[in-house]
């Protein structure tokens, strides 16, 4: 049974991949690598990084879904390296949604389908809750369209609706509105803030070039 996780912390991470570099500039100004840091339910953190830097696994690392680094990740006081498959499962479908940078939509089904696919493993939001979203990130009308026959924009759309479609005290997106312009990441981020006050959810939001425009974020370098 995983508690309400209230914090996730990093104690003196870094990516194997990285070991020997510990004296180099990129790791000595980082905020996150070889640093203490503590990322609060409730609060939002926007982390910025030039390519290269290891955002997305430094979010494949705090979702549970990579274990090739050095130091520790903490869930509220527990190591995540003692966690079972069966804890891991239960995180991720309870406490912990992550969209990470590749569209991960099936191709062979539609947009809908996706998603529908998604929430039926939650249960977590009506389908008018589902059309509401679609609607408000104007992808309603491609909802019967192939993932594959939709552009890159309609699918990370799409995939944001599908990390909203179920519970979690965190929200870990890696770059989610890198292919949107700035009216459609702003109407995203008001969509998924909204979704963070109603589940009083922790956001961490990782960004090369285009943010989102995600208000009272605590900003970090990467």
């Amino acid at each position: 049974m995983i508690p309400t996780i209230n914090s996730i912390s990093i104690h003196n991470l870094l990516p194997k991949v990285f070991a020997g570099e510990e004296n180099s500039v990129q790791i000595q100004e980082s905020d996150i690598w070889l640093k203490e840091n503590t990322f609060e339910k409730g609060k939002r953190y926007l982390i910025s990084a030039p390519s290269g830097a290891g955002k997305s696994s430094f979010c494949s690392y705090i979702a549970c879904t990579r274990r090739d680094y050095i130091g520790k990740i903490t869930y509220n006081d527990t190591d995540i390296a003692t966690f079972k498959m069966n804890d891991i499962c239960n995180i991720r479908t309870k406490a912990i949604s992550y969209m990470t940078q590749n569209i991960s939509l099936f191709p062979e089904l539609t947009i809908m389908e996706n998603i529908i696919l998604k929430n039926r493993l939650t249960g977590f939001k009506s389908e008018s809750e589902i059309r509401n979203m679609m609607e408000v990130l104007g992808i309603v009308q491609f909802s019967s369209r192939l993932a594959a026959h939709c552009s890159i924009g309609q699918q990370q759309r799409a995939q944001i609706i599908t990390v909203l479609c179920q519970p979690f005290e965190f929200l870990i997106m890696d770059e989610p509105v890198s292919h949107l312009d700035e009216d459609n990441n702003t109407t995203a981020a008001k969509l998924i803030s909204e979704e963070l006050d109603r589940q009083g959810a922790g956001l961490i939001t990782t960004s090369v070039g285009n943010p989102l425009n995600i208000t009272n974020a605590i900003h970090l370098n990467l």
